[in-house]
């Protein structure tokens, strides 16, 4: 028999791995529990009053262990308690090897997981007997790097002897022609996707697996009188994700999907990703908000003032003289989304502006004799900015002929214009 697996759900499992845990010299070794939450990272804690690492040390330090018989490099350490126990906070770990500092900045390889990869693409899992690699996309982002798609179906070891367990794993692959370490990888791809991808699910996306690969991560798997054979393993990883790894509360309608033929998705993965690095302080605002971490109407309304007027200086050419004031650069945005302003707007675009302006000069500016705004018209203003924020960012991710069907799809989603509709009603 068989079970089926979608996919590995790693990074959302809290463990605790008692090992042995050294610096440089195994013989100096200390015993200690190593311990991955998903919300809080990567963190170890020794036994041994012993520190591994000092506690002033200037710069981060590598640690091996060996948790049953398997090794584990814990990267980017530091020493953040002494006393009878000590504890170290971990930057990122690495399963099945003992990679050294120069291994570490040696990678090449980066492999993310994404609990919403599924909708974001519209694939479907294969049936149990399909084998090997589905699908295998690469675009070129330029200066030796590479974005892929794949997936793969694999078979899992299982306790019962009886039961062949599989699972199709879509994959988002990172490469890098020349050695990179691993903040440069993340750097390189989990930022970009996963915000691109919100912007995409109108939801925050998360990683369900990752793993990691480089010359520091091959093997012998067979030993001869005159060679040896290697393999190189494709490592689990794990460090601490923002927003935190979890199962998405629904499935999202996506706005647009990732392509799943190589012509576009060479074509467009390279345009995304550029306007990304043109645009990251925009797509991080937007990934702040839509991650739900907060859900007060003051800072939500100001993080969409903030992400209005950063992509307005990206986006909107420079005026000589003065800076425009917040309602001039509303207007400026209005004007390159329109006429789709008027369906998330609807009759309401000249009192969308003029509340936007008068309620975020009320926060900023407050004074014990201003009215503050009622939560349904910060609601609504807020409904209504980040939608046509996104529009912005749609049209500068190239979906400029789809802008009318997808401000219906915001609008439908956000309902923009009936809060609106209400919040105009009860100023009246």
């Amino acid at each position: 028999m068989f079970a089926w697996v979608v996919d590995s759900q790693a990074l959302t499992e809290r463990f605790e791995l008692y090992g042995k845990w050294w610096l440089d010299d195994e013989d100096r070794s200390v015993h200690g529990v190593l311990v991955y939450d998903p919300t809080e990272g990567v963190l170890l804690e020794t036994v041994d009053a012993r520190p591994l690492i000092p506690i002033a040390a200037e710069s981060p330090s590598t640690i091996r262990g060996i948790v049953d018989g398997e090794g584990w490099t814990l990267g980017a350490c530091h020493c953040v308690q002494m006393g009878n126990r000590c504890r170290y906070s971990v930057g990122y770990a690495i399963r099945g090897v003992l990679m050294d500092d120069r291994d570490l900045s040696e990678l090449t390889e980066l492999r993310l997981s994404l609990h919403e990869g599924r909708a974001l693409t519209r694939t479907r899992p294969r049936l149990p007997e399909s084998s090997g690699r589905m699908r295998s996309l690469t675009a070129d982002l330029g200066d030796g790097w590479t974005l892929g798609l794949e997936s793969t179906v694999e078979q899992l070891l299982t306790p019962r002897e009886d039961e062949l367990r599989l699972v199709d794993r879509l994959e988002f692959v990172v490469r890098s022609a020349s050695p990179s370490d691993f903040y440069e990888l993340v750097r390189r791809v989990y930022r970009p996707l996963l915000e691109i991808g919100a912007i995409c699910a109108q939801q925050s996306v998360s990683v369900s697996h990752a793993a990691i690969s480089g010359p520091g991560t091959q093997v012998v798997i067979d030993s001869g009188p005159n060679d040896e054979l290697r393999q190189q393993l494709r490592c689990d990883l794990y460090w601490k994700l923002r927003p935190a790894p979890r199962r998405p509360v629904r499935d999202p309608e996506p706005l647009f999907r990732f392509p799943t033929d190589q012509e576009a998705f060479s074509s467009s993965l390279p345009r995304w990703f550029d306007v990304h690095a043109k645009l990251f302080v925009v797509f991080g605002l937007r990934q702040l908000d839509l991650s739900t971490e907060f859900a007060i109407a003051e800072p939500r309304l100001m993080v969409s003032a903030q992400a209005i007027e950063a992509v307005h200086r990206r986006v909107v050419p420079a005026s000589k003289g003065r800076r425009p004031a917040l309602r001039r650069r509303i207007e400026d945005l209005l004007e390159l989304v329109h006429p789709q302003t008027g369906i998330v707007l609807g009759e309401h675009r000249e009192w969308f502006v003029s509340e936007f302006v008068r309620a975020r000069n009320t926060i900023v500016h407050w004074d014990v004799d201003q009215t503050h705004p009622p939560g349904l018209v910060m609601l609504a203003l807020h409904r209504a900015s980040t939608a046509i924020v996104d529009l912005v960012l749609l049209r500068e991710l190239g979906f400029d002929d789809e802008l009318d069907n997808l401000a219906q799809r915001i609008d439908g989603d956000r309902q923009a214009r009936y809060w609106l509709d209400r919040a105009a009603s009860a100023s009246e």
